[in-house]
Order: C-alpha cells, then sequence, then structure tokens
C-alpha cells in the first residue's frame, strides 16, 4: 500500500468503535528501518479522523471498469 490508496477495513480490530466497511485514505506507510509494512497511518472519511492501521485489516478498493452513464 502506497500513499494516496484508497482502502476498506475489511477486519474488525479495534474494541471500540467498529471501522468495518469504512472507507480509508493511505495518508502514509510506518515502516521503520525500511522493513515491511505492517501498519499505515490513514484518514477514515467516514469518521474523519487519523488511524492507524494494520495492512491486513485493509483491501485496496479497485475502480470498476464499467463507465458511468451520460446524463442527458
Amino acid at each position: 500500500m502506497k500513499k494516496g490508496d484508497l482502502c476498506k477495513v475489511i477486519k474488525h480490530e479495534h474494541t471500540t468503535d467498529s471501522q468495518l466497511g469504512d472507507l480509508i485514505l493511505i495518508l502514509k506507510p510506518l515502516n521503520p528501518h525500511g522493513l515491511e509494512t505492517v501498519y499505515v497511518e490513514g484518514y477514515n472519511l467516514i469518521q474523519q479522523r487519523r488511524h492507524h492501521y494494520r495492512v491486513a485489516a485493509l483491501e485496496i478498493v479497485r475502480p470498476t471498469d464499467k463507465k458511468c452513464p451520460k446524463s442527458t
């Protein structure tokens, strides 16, 4: 995952408020010493707050190949 990726929370890992299904914009990977990225800092678009997320709890949202219908 890299800065700017749009992700969806697919695993409930917080004990307080569930973020399952929320959309997250990745702000930066949190990988000290250049090791494999396990955590990222992201902005929750639903709650409008920054959080740290485990990469395993997120899934990158890919755009579909379908085109939007033209408005008339």
